[in-house]
């Protein structure tokens, strides 16, 4: 089973959609090896998720529904809107700081 979901952007880009296709990916994964311990599968999981762009972490909780999984898998539009939450801690306080500066550690965690 999968627990965390971690996306690392080593081109200081948007690493949201990753992050969130990861998520489905780990609802996906997660129910088959339920059904493979002989467990039921769920009709929804929410998955934590932490990105890193350079040093600043942000987290989310992606909420995968059984639909969204099966939309995504099929290749259509979902038809319920997908909500997810994202905390971000505030800006680095200097472009070459970020969590090394111990101040900002304590800040975004």
């Amino acid at each position: 089973m999968i627990l965390l979901v971690v996306e690392v952007d080593k081109n200081l880009s948007n690493p949201e959609p990753q992050v969130i296709a990861k998520a489905i990916a780990t609802f996906q994964h997660n129910n088959r090896k339920r059904v493979g311990l002989g467990l039921p599968t769920l009709d929804i999981m929410t998955i934590p998720c932490i990105t890193m762009v350079g040093t600043r972490p942000f987290f989310y909780k992606v909420p995968v529904t059984m639909q969204l999984s099966n939309c995504v898998a099929n290749g259509q539009y979902p038809s319920q809107p997908t909500v997810v939450s994202r905390c971000a801690p505030p800006a680095q306080p200097m472009v070459s700081g970020g969590m090394e500066v111990p101040d900002y550690r304590y800040t975004a965690l």
